[in-house]
Formats: structure tokens, C-alpha cells, sequence
């Protein structure tokens, strides 16, 4: 069984296997989106294995696979964001179908400044999914497990751009994500898994809220970089870093303008 507040390097969905049935509380995650060739220097450069290069069959078995292994380690939510792209194309409709009685809510990002589409003639990608599945009454709408949904409204659509926090990973999704979802719903004392954590966002703002995290990459690179962001000695450094280099930027623009 893996220890909490560490990461750790191998495959996922061996790994898990080890853990006991509701050993997390909540898992924010995104997994690889089948990309394939179009992300192939990449690949090499980070030695990531076939899991971003399936047969779409395989890749939605997968993702199935994947699914259940969560929904049984996990106590109360799993928010799971995919985008559907040429790789994995009809992956939401699959989804919707094979976890219909698990999905509790359905949230969207909406992107304010999504990228253009690489290839000419196709539409910009605008929007993302992030699944809901829950072990918390999945049939109701109602969060039991929950912070402070009664200040406020929580919106099912998210209205943000895109900018990425990317530490060392070209495809990290963006530190206000996981952030979002822990306000909301990661209670005093519970444990914030990240079963694709990549660089480390998704542990690094559990740790900053003051949450314990668990996360898993089968690349050894960024392995590397979570467990040095997620160290005590560089966790405030490279927080400050970040909002220095914002700061740099947003200030150095307005002098050349000026």
C-alpha cells in the first residue's frame, strides 16, 4: 500500500491495485487523451509510454478500467477531465453510457481563449468535460461531501482561459482547476489523489490548502519535478516564483507601452 503525502512513479492502474477499497477522498485528474503522433516529440522527450498512442478500442478499455479502479478506491468524488480529440473521438458518449449510475454532475470548461486547431478548416476545441463520478449517493444531485456550496452557487460551467501552469509538463492543466474543486469539496483531513499528476498540480494546491495528496506518474521526468515542487524546502520558493514571473511580465508589458 502506498504511503499518503508522497508521489511515486509506475502505472497507475497497477499500482491501484494495491490500495484498499475507499483509500482516498477525492481525485482530480485528466488522463492522456490518446494524441498520438501529433504530440511524438514529446512523447519521446518524456519517454511516456503507448497509453497516449492506443487503438481507440483499446484506449476506451482503458479509460473504463481506469474508471472502476477509482470509483473503488475513492470514498466521495472523482472529477475527471477529458477532452474529446481525433484519438479518442466519441469518448464522451462512451463515457456517458458505461457510467450513467456513477455520474453525479457534469461540469464544463468553457475557455475564453481556446487555441487555434492545427490543422486548417477545423474548429478551435472551446470546451472541455470534467466528469463527476461519485460513491457519495450518485444518484442525487445533492453533494453530501462538501465544503461550501452554501455561500454561494457552485457553476457547472467554468468560464476560463487558457494558461497553463507548466512546470516542466507541455500538457498540465491549470493550478485553478484542482483548486476549484478542493474549495468546494475536499473536507478538513482528506486525501487528494492524482492518479496522472504529471508535474504535480493537482498535489501541489492540495498541499497548499492544507489537504494530505497521494499522486502517481509512470514517467520518471515528472515524477522528478512533483516530488521537487512538493518538497518543504522549494514548496514556497516556487510558489513565489510564479507570481514574480507574473508580476515581471504584466509589469514589463505596461513599460513598453508606455
Amino acid at each position: 500500500m502506498l504511503e499518503i503525502n508522497q508521489i511515486y512513479q509506475g502505472d497507475c492502474f497497477e499500482l491501484m491495485k494495491k490500495f484498499p477499497d475507499n483509500y482516498v477522498d477525492i481525485v482530480i485528474t485528466s488522463p492522456p487523451y490518446n494524441m498520438g503522433n501529433r504530440v511524438k516529440s514529446w512523447l519521446q522527450t518524456y519517454k511516456i509510454n503507448s497509453k497516449d498512442n492506443m487503438d481507440k478500442s483499446e484506449y476506451f478499455d482503458w479509460i473504463k478500467q481506469i474508471i472502476n479502479e477509482l470509483l473503488r478506491i475513492t470514498k466521495y468524488h472523482i472529477f475527471f477531465n477529458i477532452q474529446e480529440v481525433k484519438g479518442n473521438n466519441g469518448i464522451i458518449s462512451f463515457i456517458f453510457k458505461e457510467f450513467e449510475k456513477n455520474i453525479k454532475e457534469v461540469f464544463i470548461w468553457a475557455k475564453t481563449n481556446p487555441p487555434c486547431h492545427i490543422v486548417e478548416g477545423q474548429c478551435s476545441n472551446g470546451f472541455e468535460y470534467i466528469f463527476c463520478f461519485s460513491n457519495d449517493e450518485p444518484s442525487s444531485k445533492k453533494f453530501n461531501h462538501h465544503r461550501s456550496i452554501r455561500k454561494g452557487y457552485i457553476k457547472t460551467i467554468i468560464i476560463k482561459g487558457v494558461h497553463r501552469d507548466k512546470n516542466g509538463h507541455n500538457y498540465a492543466f491549470p493550478s485553478w482547476l484542482p483548486e476549484y474543486f478542493i474549495n468546494y469539496f475536499a473536507m478538513d483531513g482528506d486525501v487528494v489523489f492524482d492518479p496522472f499528476v504529471g508535474s504535480g498540480t493537482t498535489c501541489f494546491v492540495a498541499k497548499q490548502k492544507g489537504h494530505r495528496y497521494l499522486g502517481i506518474d509512470i514517467s520518471k521526468e515528472y515524477v522528478k519535478i512533483a516530488q521537487k515542487r512538493l518538497s518543504q524546502e522549494t514548496l514556497l520558493p516556487l510558489f513565489l516564483e510564479h507570481y514574480q514571473k507574473e508580476y515581471y511580465q504584466k509589469y514589463s508589458k505596461k513599460s513598453t507601452d508606455n
